[in-house]
């Protein structure tokens, strides 16, 4: 595999070459093959020559030489190379960064590219096992006669933090980060439920939105054929039908912005006409056996958030309509409302899960919780993101756990 290592530190480049070698199978006839870059000039020049399997490259960064190292060399590049067809991209990139705020920034630039970002540590070993692990997915790629992977459950999260960070909390049995297919990452674990253990994966999107959670649902499924594919999350509620903090279980789901807009009296008039899709029956039916007892996720909760141990809290069922924008505004809010008298929740992926689903070749159950964070007015009551998230999650955990999702 060849390897083009974006780094001008020293130090640094001898510790992500060890990190690769220690990863390499021992089976394998040839090593790595590395090149170095230490500045953007040399990446670029040793991009326009060759192809390579792996990029791996440092956000900060010197433009030529004997400059000083840039804050946003590495984005610049990563950008140029994906709109200037003068360079052969690289299969794969991993971006490093050990700056805090840096790497806080320029990973979110990262994951719109479809790339992922570690942070970097020289006494933290998480990063070295992602590498690692990421290395050893190339190579397995490229090997013939690879296996397909497999999990009985899939867990989506909309976005990292609360909602994916909560699930992590609820499932610590998850390991990871792995990566899927260069540009999105995974955990896995076995978790010990009543009927045996069960194979759960999870991810997060790169961010929000229905084409973003179509695209990562059909990556999950395609790659490991799931008995069940969930959701959980945060989601905004109807308050003549909910209190903040409350799990709404999404029965069926449709774009509430879905339709023809034409002029009309009082101007340009959005005519609905909604498609819903639904979760699947038989997991409905299992999470309401479950919910009609109130102590029903007690030890979960007394586990891994003893903090809620004795709040009051309900689970809902019913639709969840998903848009394409965060809705802050009362007015907004009643007119969705008026699409089905009993509509529970409105966010902005659970449609695209379910038709993602539902239009797959490969057949498994689907079901969206989502705990309720605000109203969708312009009083966000950002204090309850976490508790809802996390209180969603605690659901899923129960009907994995507690029922058989075959």
């Amino acid at each position: 595999m060849d390897i083009l290592i974006v780094e001008d530190d020293h130090e640094k480049f001898v510790r992500i070459c060890q990190v690769i070698k220690s990863c390499q199978d021992k089976s394998q006839e040839k090593s790595e093959n590395i090149t170095r870059a230490t500045t953007v000039a040399d990446s670029r020049q040793h991009l326009s020559e060759k192809y390579f399997d792996l990029m791996i490259l440092d956000v900060r960064m010197p433009i030529r030489e004997m400059e000083c190292p840039d804050d946003t060399a590495g984005i610049q590049l990563l950008e140029q190379l994906f709109l200037d067809d003068e360079y052969k991209r690289p299969r794969y990139v991993v971006g490093l960064s050990g700056i805090e705020g840096l790497y806080s920034s320029a990973s979110k630039k990262f994951h719109r590219h479809g790339w992922i970002l570690l942070q970097y540590s020289p006494t933290d070993q998480s990063w070295c096992d992602a590498l690692c692990y990421f290395v050893k997915h190339i190579n397995t790629v490229a090997s013939p006669g690879t296996k397909h992977l497999q999990a009985d459950v899939v867990i989506l999260a909309a976005l990292e933090d609360p909602e994916f960070t909560s699930v992590r909390e609820v499932f610590p049995e998850l390991k990871g980060p792995r990566t899927l297919d260069g540009k999105t990452l995974y955990w896995e674990g076995d978790i010990i439920t009543k009927n045996g253990n069960i194979r759960v994966v999870a991810g997060y999107s790169w961010q929000m939105g229905l084409t973003a959670a179509a695209v990562l649902t059909g990556k999950f499924i395609n790659e490991f054929s799931p008995k069940l594919i969930a959701m959980t999350g945060i989601c905004a509620g109807f308050e003549d039908s909910i209190n903040l903090g409350d799990v709404i279980v999404a029965t069926q789901s449709w774009e509430w912005q879905g339709g023809k807009i034409k002029d009309g009296p009082e101007g340009p008039t959005l005519f609905m006409a909604p498609e819903p899709y639904r979760a699947s029956q038989s997991i409905i039916t299992n999470l309401r056996s479950l919910s009609s007892d109130k102590n029903f996720s007690s030890e979960i909760t007394r586990n891994v958030y003893p903090q809620d141990v004795g709040e009051t809290w309900a689970v809902h069922y019913g639709p969840i309509v998903s848009g394409l924008s965060v809705v802050a505004s009362s007015t907004v809010m009643t007119e969705a409302q008026l699409q089905h008298r009993k509509m529970l929740g409105l966010e902005m992926e659970a449609y695209a899960i379910y038709a993602a689903t539902d239009l797959n070749a490969h057949e498994c159950k689907r079901v969206v919780l989502k705990g309720v964070c605000d109203f969708g007015t312009a009083e966000k009551a950002d204090n309850f993101q976490k508790k809802a998230a996390m209180r969603s999650a605690i659901c899923l955990r129960a009907l994995i756990t507690e029922k058989d999702i075959d």
